[in-house]
């Protein structure tokens, strides 16, 4: 575990994508573990650490940063990660997604080959089943997400196969006070601080309740980025809490948190119920627990709580 970082007196990390949840997460765990973070995104933003203005899906940008930084590690994060978005605007998901990190990829190689990289990738990429997914199980997606994800897994797999030490993360559903508001989970929690604070009077409209999914917290999944970057040889890894739990077991969590019946508060919308996507999807990590002694320490049900805090004002 310790090859990676014997001899380097301090770890270089550079963060694409650091604006967002697992960004924030990430660049807070390194900045605790000695590492100077570089920050990088497409918008402008104020940080407690370095940060460039970088486009993923401009390769001549990226390539002059990777450059200029010559990072020891590099974390992409940047990527359209909602479903609906990838579906409604398949263009720019795709250039995100895909295009992104071809151009990381090749200016890794030409640049400096000796980075190693994480490339988060998705539970997303299996094919649609009941089935816990485990490292073997059946890739293949059915929606523009899934297969968008996959190309861009697959490219870093080739990358890894031409000697560069580059890693899938394959993140299943995680979430935190952070998560945009578009997500079910955040959803669900925004909407029962503000009927508890009285900021809200209408129902909160949800499409199927008994979808599936394995929610784990951003914050214990950036530690097992860090781990898989340390490790002394590259491997892609699930990352999840092998747990499943319905939309309406979120309701029940979040709603009686606050001493409310999610019942009076929830409406059902048949236009939210996705045409595409697995209803089940929840992940096996054994191998991660195995091999890097990484395992989620958040419950769900702390989870929910903490975003439910969080919206409330508690948490701010």
């Amino acid at each position: 575990m310790q090859a990676f970082y014997s001899g380097i007196s301090m770890v270089k990390s550079l963060i694409m994508g650091v604006n967002g949840q697992d960004g924030h997460y990430l660049s807070k765990l390194l900045l605790g573990k000695g590492h100077k973070i570089i920050g990088a995104g497409r918008a402008k933003k104020s940080h407690g650490f370095e940060y460039a203005v970088c486009d993923i899906t401009h390769k001549g940008q990226v390539r002059h940063l990777v450059e200029a930084v010559a990072p020891d590690e590099i974390y992409n994060l940047a990527g359209v990660s909602s479903p609906a978005i990838c579906e409604n605007n398949p263009g720019l998901a795709f250039s995100v997604n895909v295009n992104g990190v071809e151009n990381l990829l090749s200016a890794i190689s030409e640049c400096c080959p000796k980075s190693r990289l994480f490339q988060a990738s998705t539970g997303y990429i299996f094919k649609s089943s009941q089935a816990i997914k485990n490292e073997g199980s059946q890739i293949g997606p059915d929606g523009a997400y899934g297969k968008n994800k996959l190309l861009a897994h697959q490219k870093v797999a080739e990358a890894r196969a031409t000697g560069l030490f580059a890693v899938n993360g394959v993140l299943f559903n995680h979430e935190s006070p952070l998560r945009g508001t578009e997500f079910v989970t955040r959803k669900i929690t925004k909407a029962a601080a503000e009927l508890r604070r009285g900021l809200r009077s209408e129902p909160l409209r949800l499409g199927n309740m008994d979808a599936i999914r394995d929610w784990g917290f951003a914050g214990d999944y950036a530690e097992a980025m860090r781990l898989m970057l340390q490790a002394s040889e590259p491997k892609d890894y699930i990352i999840a809490t092998g747990e499943g739990h319905t939309v309406t077991d979120i309701c029940k969590v979040a709603f009686g948190h606050l001493g409310m019946d999610y019942h009076d508060h929830i409406t059902i919308d048949q236009s939210l119920v996705r045409k595409t996507g697995p209803n089940v999807l929840v992940g096996d990590p054994s191998l991660i627990r195995n091999d890097l002694n990484w395992s989620a320490k958040t419950s769900f049900k702390e989870l929910v709580e903490m975003m439910v805090d969080f919206d409330l004002g508690e948490g701010a």
